[in-house]
């Protein structure tokens, strides 16, 4: 790994409170250690200073740290020595320092019914009809800062007041047959290569790619063969948390939409097809959740290949937040208590 040299890295952001007697108004540039990813993160620390919180209903004084990476800011309150208080993350989570006992112990108000997909889910303010065949698509978000998300062919991102618009238009695959594979690996021939979690060029992976695109030469019709076997193979499994490599995926033939991406885009790879991972936000039923997929380079355009769904053509429901390999695709703008108004949408 190549260390940054615009800040130092560090195991807790914490940390530089104590050592550097950072002071009120003052910020740091770190890095922090993604295992799952084995990158550095870079992350920004600031002291606000003197502040007022509740714990467990009471009214307690500390010190206000606020921690933000590229995805979401946390609030982190600590008492003179520098130890926890409580800390405000996304969702409204809400974290407390408390005994062993009762950290292994069942929470007050616990309900296994709680599912984190719906929790982070994002309802719109009027619903969309039939959003797996939208076509095209215009939200208004109010909340969260859009700037670092995708703005390209597939959506347009533009600065509304204090909120964002986002007008989602994928390439719709009838108007384009696209190229040959031999000719779109030329074009981006970096997205073909293995990386840490997408081992595509083993034995394993290219005879099985092999075997699902047989004689097809065309990007589209390949890609498809490969969505649809990860598709009819893979089973989901919302238990599985961690991020998991294409060999460990195919072994279970289990996952979340993550897997399902992964899997994907290693096989694309594995087929010479440019591959690339997406994050973002899809509505099935009016309501957005957290979701991810694939794309593969065509030769003219990135198209949407999401294992998920048994519809080649990706709708416009798919709102992209992020892209890339793994370490970049999942370090997507956490949308959190956003507001979405929809503008308009077109059905294909």
């Amino acid at each position: 790994m190549t260390l940054p040299t615009d800040g130092p890295v560090v195991d807790d952001p914490m940390s530089l409170l104590l050592k550097d007697h950072m002071k009120a108004g003052s910020h740091h540039h770190i890095y922090v250690l993604e295992s799952d990813t084995v990158t550095l993160v870079p992350n920004e620390v600031k002291l606000i200073g003197p502040a007022k919180t509740t714990v467990h209903g009471k009214t307690v004084s500390a010190t206000l740290v606020e921690i933000s990476d590229r995805q979401i800011t946390t609030r982190v309150y600590v008492d003179a020595k520098g130890a926890l208080v409580r800390a405000d993350g996304p969702l409204g989570i809400e974290i407390y320092p408390v005994s062993r006992t009762v950290a292994l112990g069942k929470s007050p108000g616990y309900d296994p019914k709680v599912d984190l997909a719906y929790s982070s889910a994002l309802k719109t303010d009027k619903p969309i009809e039939d959003p797996g065949h939208v076509a095209e698509l215009k939200l208004r978000f109010s909340g969260p800062d859009l700037r670092r998300i995708p703005n390209d062919e597939y959506q347009t991102v533009a600065k509304d007041g204090n909120a964002w618009t986002v007008d989602i238009h994928p390439p719709q695959y009838a108007d384009d047959s696209g190229q040959k594979i031999s000719e779109a690996r030329v074009q981006h021939a970096e997205w073909t290569k293995p990386t840490l979690n997408m081992p595509s060029s083993s034995d394993r992976f290219v005879a099985l790619a092999r075997r699902i695109v047989g004689d097809k030469s065309d990007v589209h019709s390949a890609a498809f063969a490969i969505r649809k076997y990860v598709y009819e193979t893979m089973r989901p499994n919302a238990g599985i948390a961690v991020l998991r490599d294409a060999n460990e995926i195919l072994n279970t033939k289990e996952g979340v939409c993550r897997d399902y991406a992964v899997l994907t885009g290693t096989l694309l790879r594995a087929a010479g097809i440019p591959a690339r991972l997406a994050s973002g936000i899809v509505s099935w039923d009016g309501t957005f959740y957290y979701h991810a997929w694939a794309e593969a380079w065509d030769g003219r355009h990135w198209i949407g290949v999401d294992s998920t769904s048994d519809d080649n053509q990706i709708s416009a429901a798919h709102v992209k937040l992020g892209e890339g390999n793994v370490e970049e695709a999942f370090a997507f703008t956490f949308l959190d208590q956003a507001k979405i108004e929809v503008l308009s949408a077109r059905r294909r």
